[in-house]
């Protein structure tokens, strides 16, 4: 009984975690970007100018973003995740 209830609340929690790290991985993209050097001159190319730990941190909050959307949108309990 006890296993089946943590698994439960966990299940409940996951979509907040979710939230709450892809917010810090938006966070960290933006401090990386801040401590990166600016632009001098016209850039070529974005993705080259920005080191790769931005895109890293950037493409993990889009996917923990779209994994909470959808599964939000696929629950049986009614929530407001999206």
């Amino acid at each position: 009984m006890e296993k089946a209830y943590s698994k439960g609340l966990l299940l409940d929690r996951l979509p907040k975690i979710s939230a709450i790290l892809s917010f810090v991985f938006i966070t960290m993209a933006l401090v990386v970007i801040e401590q990166h050097s600016p632009a001098t001159g016209y850039e070529l190319s974005l993705y080259d100018s920005l080191p790769a730990a931005t895109w890293i941190f950037l493409v993990a909050a889009i996917v923990l973003g779209t994994g909470t959307i959808v599964s939000a949108a696929f629950s049986e309990k009614k929530n407001n995740y999206w």
